[in-house]
């Protein structure tokens, strides 16, 4: 049975109704409960970006310059320059990418070339960016404790042609040391016969040579090549007498180096009269030619 809504209960129900409908539509409006929003925001960088930079510098005589170009052997662009005086060899090279090393590369009017090239240790970038880091957290620079010396040379030198792989001729130009670590200028040749070295009708077989930049640490003792690093910077494959025709020579102060505020040291050359083999492979020259390798620095400076 029913209870009976009298007239005062009924206007308590509708009033009870009213109070619901109110709040819903409070509730209704109200979003739903979320925790305080965070901005996210990058780190500031270590190092500003890198600003361009301009590469300078003298070739003389400028009468024995065919071309000059710029090289970055880390991406392979080649750069021409902005300004070249033929009557003095001066040069500009604009708005070169900063923090980075590109090597000059000069052909002279009688075929010769003059090539950069770029010795420091492939981790040298990287070893200047945390040298800079340590200063900013006050943490002591970490030094290089070992000496290179002349056994340090006979054994990278024993290492070299004790290197068995495709080319079996190996010629050190190069060798630039820090402690326990070098960069290795090498030229490698195979001169015996190889597959297809020989194309049908032709009298001589083909040989394959190679300017490579090795970067080899000392561990446990001994010298090492660090595997799958190696640079190359020339290649050919030619018959003899065509590859006899090559004449380049490296020079190390014909690599310009721009540092993160696109400050650069001026280059300077004065193409020497006789080709100098420890520095590359002069043309019309003999297969296998006894040099000594060019070690830097000196080790006079270094003991």
């Amino acid at each position: 049975m029913q209870p009976e809504i009298t007239g005062m209960n009924r206007t308590i129900v509708i009033m009870l109704a009213g109070v619901v409908i109110i709040l819903n539509a409070a509730f209704a409006a109200q979003p739903a409960s979320q925790p305080a929003k965070i901005e996210l925001q990058d780190d500031p960088p270590i190092l500003a970006r890198p600003k361009p930079g301009r590469i300078t510098g003298q070739v003389t005589p400028a009468g024995k310059i065919k071309t000059l170009r710029a090289v970055s052997r880390i991406t392979g662009q080649t750069y021409r320059p902005e300004q070249f005086d033929e009557n003095t060899g001066r040069f500009s090279f604009q708005n070169m990418p900063g923090d980075s090393a590109y090597d000059i590369c000069v052909v002279t009017t009688d075929g010769r070339e003059f090539e950069g090239i770029d010795l420091e240790f492939i981790s040298a970038r990287l070893d200047r960016l945390a040298e800079m880091r340590r200063v900013e957290l006050g943490v002591p620079s970490e030094k290089i404790e070992e000496q290179f010396s002349i056994e340090d040379v006979r054994a990278i030198q024993e290492f070299v042609a004790s290197w068995q792989d495709f080319m079996d001729t190996k010629r050190i130009l190069y060798i630039q040391c820090q402690g326990n670590r070098a960069t290795v200028l090498i030229e490698l040749m195979r001169t015996r016969e190889f597959h297809k070295s020989r194309n049908q009708g032709q009298a001589q077989s083909q040989l394959v040579w190679r300017i490579e930049l090795w970067y080899m640490q000392k561990q446990g003792g001994g010298w090492a090549k660090l595997p799958n690093v190696e640079r190359l910077l020339r290649r050919e494959r030619s018959q003899l007498d065509e590859w006899q025709k090559i004449s380049v020579e490296y020079y190390p102060q014909l690599t310009a180096r721009l540092d993160a505020a696109g400050g650069c040291e001026p280059i300077n050359l004065k193409i020497p009269e006789t080709p100098d083999p420890t520095r590359g492979r002069p043309a019309n020259t003999e297969i296998d030619m006894l040099t000594k390798p060019n070690v830097l620095p000196p080790l006079e400076k270094t003991r």
